[in-house]
């Protein structure tokens, strides 16, 4: 079914304008139950009511995969575009000739005639109010799609659910705005070529996900490993579309490199878009766990004798007269960071040129892999094979005070991790000089890769990168004469 829904703006929300947009249905045998987004086990953990309060949310600002959402408060390309109506039908359903724009801020390749199944939403005629009265005088919401575009001849036929006969046709000079092509063709290219391995809702739970060792990445934190932004920045569109086009070298990411702008830029915003979901509903749920909303929390209050009437009734009020509020600034940081990704003073670039890779610049990178300032041996160990003694000593759980039962590091995501083995000359996140001093710069997000962009001058992260480098090719990289006791009760640094 394809369907679009505009939502006014209400409840005091300033500039939130939202479409339901079609996406793509697949057909086959029999029925095919519809696809879910699944919500998080930071959702499952709270009181019912919270739970249902952030599942309505997600619903209303994300839609389901079948009812997608354009939410315009998000940065995202959703591929929008303005109409005019040149020549008009006798009838609402007969093929229109329009003149279509992309808008100015679209800067992400598209093909026209993906357009089919995109929300539309009338900006001028008959049409505009977007509203009908039922046989009951009862207010009936009109939602328009478009059905069919050809862009040889400009032909655009609109349809509109529920179905309406008694819709008058749009007059010449009627204005229209087409709403979410972008994130629709996105999803369709992630459900063909992603959703198997990173899940319908970017959790990294695809029906091929368990079979993997290396998990596939779960992209609710917004967290990508390999960018070429700051520590703290979110990878930008530039890191994605890399990822994409390359792979992920010695894992089961493979690379792309056949594909073509218009479908490597939607998957790259419905990605993006995805992580941005996630994100907010993952800051929802901290948000009413302060509040002591959990399950596990409610119940300790009411053990100390706190009313559970009362309770449940601030958990009330806090979902109809703050939660909407919340939601607001939570999408508003959350876009705000994705934003600022995309500047270029997010760019991790080198204040100065590679230093000359030289036997000198290789003996210098080699002791400050072993020092006390960078620690790269306690992760990689002595001579790069990713052995070093962190990976024997039990790690703190992330957020927590407690040790793990097993030994090894972990990523942010709970994933066993094993430091690179730099003898193997695999890199994952690109094998450039330049990749590799972001990696050192930045660290590797999501992992205890850490950065030493302020640790260390650029000429001595040069001398690490020529060094690091240099390991495949080297037949016995020995250690230089240091203290093995002084490493081994080092503190962890290492990973990824």
């Amino acid at each position: 079914m394809f369907a679009s829904k505009i939502l006014s703006q209400s409840g005091g929300r300033i500039g939130l304008l939202a479409a339901l947009v079609a996406a793509f249905a697949i057909a086959g045998c029999g029925e095919t139950p519809a696809p879910k987004f699944v919500i998080g086990e930071g959702t499952t953990r709270l009181a019912r009511p919270a739970q249902r309060a952030i599942e309505a949310e997600l619903l209303k600002d994300f839609g389901e995969p079948n009812r997608l959402v354009v939410w315009q408060t998000l940065p995202v390309d959703f591929g929008a575009y303005e109409g005019v109506v040149a020549k008009p039908g006798e009838r609402f359903s007969d093929p229109i000739e329009v003149k279509l724009t992309r808008k100015a801020d679209s800067k992400i390749p598209m093909a026209d005639e993906d357009l089919r199944g995109a929300g539309l939403l009338w900006t001028s005629g008959p049409n505009a109010e977007g509203t009908a009265k039922d046989a009951k005088g009862h207010e009936v919401h009109r939602d328009f799609e478009v059905e069919h575009y050809d862009p040889k001849r400009s032909e655009l036929v609109v349809r509109v659910t529920p179905s309406d006969q008694s819709l008058a046709a749009p007059k010449a000079g009627d204005k229209f705005t087409v709403l979410g092509p972008m994130l629709q063709q996105g999803h369709k290219l992630y459900m063909t070529h992603c959703e198997h391995c990173h899940g319908v809702s970017g959790d990294g739970k695809g029906p091929t996900a368990s079979y993997f060792d290396i998990k596939p990445r779960d992209y609710r934190q917004g967290k990508f490993k390999f960018t070429s932004t700051k520590s703290n920045d979110k990878a930008s569109r530039a890191d994605l579309v890399r990822t994409i086009r390359q792979g992920i070298p010695g894992t089961y990411m493979p690379s792309f490199l056949l594909f073509k702008d218009e479908e490597i830029g939607p998957i790259v915003e419905y990605i993006r878009w995805l992580a941005m979901r996630g994100e907010f509903e993952e800051k929802s749920d901290a948000e009413f766990a302060n509040g002591q909303y959990s399950q596990e929390d409610i119940a300790q209050r009411v053990q100390q004798k706190e009313s559970r009437d009362a309770i449940d009734k601030a958990l009330a009020d806090y979902i109809a007269k703050e939660y909407p509020g919340v939601a607001e600034d939570l999408a508003g940081r959350i876009g705000g960071s994705w934003t600022a990704a995309e500047k270029s003073e997010a760019l991790v670039t080198p204040k100065i040129a590679r230093t000359a890779d030289t036997p000198e610049s290789r003996e210098r990178g080699r002791k400050l892999f072993h020092s006390d300032t960078a620690k790269c041996s306690q992760c990689h160990g002595p001579v790069g094979k990713g052995d070093g003694p962190q990976t024997e000593d039990y790690q703190a759980i992330l957020g927590t005070n407690k040790k793990r039962k097993v030994p090894g590091l972990f990523d942010d995501w709970g994933n066993p991790i094993k430091p690179r083995d730099l003898t193997s000359g695999i890199y994952r996140g690109g094998r450039r000089p330049l990749d590799i001093y972001r990696r050192i710069y930045s660290g590797i997000k999501g992992t205890p890769m850490p950065p030493f962009g302020t640790a260390l001058k650029d000429e001595e992260i040069w001398d690490i990168v020529n060094y690091a480098m240099s390991l495949p090719y080297e037949s016995g990289s020995g250690t230089p004469d240091i203290n093995q006791s002084k490493i081994a009760s080092a503190s962890p640094v290492g990973g990824g």
